[in-house]
C-alpha cells in the first residue's frame, strides 16, 4: 500500500514539477528531471542476495568472463576513500588496500579461487604488480573473450612510494590467468599471462574504455590524470575528451597508436560515471553507440561540488555531443549519478532502449522533504517528496533510463530496491554511530563501483545490450551484481562507515505481457 501511495505521489510531483531542495546545489543544471513511476515500463525487476559471494570485499576492479567463469583483478579492498583529508598523511588511498589478489568465481558451481600476485610462481616484477593493483582503471574484453585490456588506473609506484595514474596498457590472457589462479597443472606463471605497453595517452583513471568502430580501435571516455595524494584541495587533470586509440596486438608484441585527439570540452569534465552501450533505430538499420550518463564533479564550488546531469552521446568513431541543457525535453538526471552496476536492454518492437542503474550514489532521494536532516540521516525518514541532496548520498534505489524512438530520455523509479541487509554490529561504527542508541538497526547501501555480469544464456546484440524481445514472459535471471562499495549510511565522509562489499546479488526480470 505504501509503495502504491508513493508512486501515486511521484506521478503528481512529476506533473507539478515541484520538489524539495537544499541550496545551493552545484549540479550542472538548476532543474532536475523528477523520475516517474515504472508502471509504463514493459518489465519489472527484483534483486535477491545470491547464495554465494566473493571471498573478500572488492570494489573498483577490472573483470572478464570466460566460459562461464569470472576473473577479477586490481581494485581496492576497503570502502570509500577519505574525502576530508586536508594533508597528504594519512594517505586517503592506503597502499595496503590495493588489491593484489586475482580471483576466479564459478557461479554454476558456487566455487571461488584466489592467488596473490606476490605468489612465488607469479614471476612478476614489483613494477608490474603495481600496474595490476590499480583502482578505477579503464578496461575492456576482446570479442573472443581471450584478452582483457587494462588501461591506466590510480595506484602506487613501489620504487618511489609516489601515488599517481599509470600511463600503461596491460593485455591479460584470460584463460591462462584463470588456469594460473586455479593452479592447474602446467599453467605457468602470471607473468606469462601479461604483456605491457606504455604511452602518455593512456594516463587516465575514473572513466570507461569502449570498443570503437574498427577492429582494434578503442575509445577512452572521460576521466582524469590524478597525481599524488588525495586531499580536499587536490584535483586531477580531467581529460574532458573522448580519446581514440588503436591497440596493435599480434599476441606477442603490444603497441598503442594515438589518433589526433579532440579539443577538451568544459562540459566533459567528468569522472566516476556510467558510460553505457545503446542501440537506436535509424531508418531501416540499428545504430550501436554509447551514452555517458551524469558523473562527478562540477567545478566552481570545491566545498560542495555537484553532479553532471545532462547526457553525452558518443558514436563509435569517437565523435560526440552533449544534449542541449536548455531544451525542456532534455533529461537532467536525478538519481544513480555515480558509477554503479548497470545493464541495457533494447526492444525492436517498442523501438526503445532501457538502461537499468542499480543503487550507488544519487543527486536526489525520496524523503519527507527535510533535506537538512534526511540527506545526512543514518536511515532517511521514509517519505514521498523528491529531494535534491547537495551531498550526493548513497542509495539502494534502482532506476531505468529509457530512450524512446524519438531520442527522448526519461528516468523511471523502479519499485524494486536492493534487499535489506542489516549491519551486524552498528555500535562498532566510529563516525556515525548514534550516540543515543549505538545499537540501533542499520542497513547497507549497495551498488557504487559494483559491476553487472549478464546471464550468458540471454540473447544479446554485438555490443552486449540484451535483446528484450527475446526474453520469455516469465521471471528470468537477468544477471549478477558483484562487489562494490557498501555504505552503512546515506551520507558519510568517514572511511569506517563503508566497506568493500563481498556480496553478490541476483537480478531477475519479469517482462509484462503486451
Amino acid at each position: 500500500m505504501f509503495k502504491k501511495m508513493l508512486f501515486t505521489t511521484l506521478l503528481t510531483l512529476h506533473s507539478l514539477n515541484c520538489y524539495g531542495q537544499c541550496p545551493p546545489c552545484a549540479n550542472q543544471t538548476d532543474n532536475i528531471s523528477i523520475p516517474i513511476i515504472d508502471d509504463s515500463l514493459p518489465y519489472q525487476v527484483s534483486v535477491e542476495q545470491a547464495d554465494f559471494r566473493l571471498p573478500a570485499g572488492l570494489q573498483s576492479y577490472a573483470f572478464a568472463v570466460y566460459k562461464d567463469e569470472w576473473l577479477f583483478i586490481a581494485g581496492r579492498t576497503n570502502g570509500l576513500h577519505n574525502v576530508n583529508s586536508t594533508t597528504e598523511l594519512p594517505n586517503s588511498f592506503p597502499i595496503e588496500n590495493q588489491n593484489s589478489v586475482v580471483y576466479v568465481i564459478n557461479p554454476k558451481k558456487k566455487k571461488h579461487y584466489s592467488r596473490s600476485l606476490h605468489d612465488h610462481s607469479s614471476h612478476l616484477s614489483q613494477k608490474h604488480i603495481d600496474l595490476l593493483s590499480v583502482t578505477n582503471s579503464f578496461y575492456s574484453q576482446t570479442n573472443d573473450k581471450k584478452t582483457l585490456y587494462i588501461v591506466g588506473g590510480y595506484g602506487v609506484d613501489s620504487a618511489t612510494g609516489a601515488l599517481g595514474t599509470k600511463a600503461a596498457l596491460t593485455a591479460i590472457d584470460v584463460p591462462k590467468m584463470i588456469d594460473w589462479v586455479k593452479k592447474k597443472p602446467h599453467s605457468g606463471s602470471a607473468s606469462e599471462c601479461c604483456r605491457f605497453a606504455f604511452d602518455p595517452i593512456l594516463q587516465v583513471t575514473g572513466g570507461k574504455m569502449l570498443k570503437g568502430d574498427k577492429p582494434g580501435t578503442y575509445l577512452l571516455a572521460l576521466g582524469q590524470n590524478f597525481s599524488g595524494y588525495y586531499t580536499t584541495s587536490s584535483n586531477g587533470v580531467y581529460t574532458m575528451q573522448i580519446r581514440r586509440i588503436k591497440i596493435i596486438d599480434n599476441g606477442d608484441k603490444l603497441h598503442v597508436k594515438s589518433y589526433k585527439q579532440p579539443d577538451p570540452l568544459p562540459n566533459y569534465r567528468r569522472r566516476d560515471l556510467n558510460v553505457v552501450p545503446v542501440i537506436k533505430k535509424e531508418k531501416d538499420s540499428y545504430k550501436k553507440s554509447y551514452v555517458a550518463l551524469s558523473g562527478v564533479f562540477t567545478p566552481g564550488n570545491e566545498a560542495n561540488p555537484g553532479a553532471w546531469t545532462v547526457p553525452i552521446e558518443i558514436d563509435r568513431d569517437g565523435s560526440s555531443h552533449m544534449l542541449d541543457p536548455n531544451d525542456p525535453q532534455t533529461l537532467a538526471q536525478a538519481m544513480n549519478n555515480y558509477d554503479c552496476a548497470n545493464t541495457g536492454l533494447y526492444s525492436k518492437e517498442r523501438e526503445s532502449m532501457y538502461t537499468l542503474l542499480f543503487g550507488g550514489i544519487s543527486a536526489s532521494i525520496f524523503s519527507d522533504g527535510d533535506c537538512e536532516t534526511n540527506c545526512q540521516a543514518l536511515i532517511p525518514a521514509p517519505g514521498t517528496v523528491f529531494t535534491t541532496c547537495c551531498n550526493l548520498p548513497f542509495t539502494n534505489n534502482i532506476t531505468t533510463i529509457r530512450i524512446d524512438k524519438h531520442g527522448i530520455y526519461q528516468q523511471y523509479l523502479m519499485s524494486a530496491t536492493f534487499p535489506t541487509i542489516p549491519v551486524p554490529n552498528p555500535a562498532s561504527l566510529f563516525c556515525s554511530a548514534d550516540p543515543f542508541d549505538p545499537d540501533a538497526p542499520r542497513i547497507y547501501y549497495f551498488g557504487a563501483e559494483a559491476v553487472f555480469i549478464p546471464n550468458p544464456k540471454l540473447h544479446t546484440y554485438s555490443n552486449g545490450v540484451i535483446a528484450f524481445d527475446k526474453l520469455k514472459h516469465h521471471r528470468t535471471l537477468l544477471g549478477y551484481i558483484v562487489g562494490g562499495i557498501a555504505s552503512t549510511i546515506t551520507d558519510t565522509n568517514c572511511v569506517t562507515d563503508t566497506i568493500a562489499s563481498h556480496h553478490i546479488f541476483k537480478v531477475y526480470i519479469s517482462p509484462k505481457k503486451s
